[in-house]
């Protein structure tokens, strides 16, 4: 990986914090389909290790990226229960260590999560990047690489000047997709789903130091 990078890009749940587990995502499903009942899911989105909920959540989400409104008013169904799982998340393990590292490099956090509770985690945590790139309007959400280049946008860096840190395959390829460098975290996993050639770390340490190493 290399020392060179001016910007470290994070994604947030299950790579720095524990946030699913903390939603009720299946009441944030129910009360989306309320409001959607003819919106079924967005199909060939890549496999990822979130429960069943949470996937059928941003699968609705995905399928109404064309309807600002109406996807403005989803995303804003699910952040009301993701506000009130903030206090439940848990730090991954090694959270410190990473955090530590970054040194005075820039640091941006690319999330799933609605903005509002992306930092509600962050801050329950004591961690304040210097950009957080939540769902947006106007945005489509990984895999699409559009809230990465939002996040470098923010931070004033190049694409080969920044690295994306995270633990699914969205995350890998939103990070291919718009140009960026990208260690994934296997977190012990056999088959996390990254590619063969993708440079991998078992946790935030391991990363940790594969992100400073020069």
């Amino acid at each position: 990986m290399g020392g060179r990078w001016r910007a470290w890009l994070f994604d947030l749940d299950k790579t720095l914090v524990n946030v699913e587990d903390g939603v009720d995502y299946c009441a944030a499903l129910r009360a989306v389909r309320a409001e959607f009942p003819d919106v079924h899911g967005e199909r060939g989105l890549p496999p990822v290790d979130f429960g069943r909920c949470a996937v059928q959540v941003l699968a609705v989400l995905a399928a109404l990226h064309e309807d600002p409104q109406a996807f403005c008013r989803a995303s804003e169904l699910v952040e009301h229960f993701e506000l009130q799982g903030a206090c439940r998340s848990v730090a991954m393990p090694g959270l410190e260590a990473v955090w530590l590292a970054r040194g005075g490099r820039l640091t941006g956090v690319v999330t799933l999560l609605g903005p509002r509770a992306a930092w509600a985690v962050l801050r329950h945590h004591g961690l304040e990047p210097d950009c957080v790139v939540g769902r947006e309007g106007g945005l489509r959400m990984k895999p699409a690489p559009d809230p990465v280049l939002r996040a470098l946008q923010r931070l004033g860096v190049e694409r080969d000047e920044a690295v994306l840190v995270g633990d699914s395959k969205w995350d890998e390829q939103a990070a291919q997709a718009a140009g960026v460098a990208f260690l994934g975290l296997t977190w012990g996993r056999r088959d996390p789903g990254f590619a063969a050639a993708t440079p991998v770390a078992r946790d935030l340490v391991e990363a940790a130091r594969l992100l400073v190493r020069s």
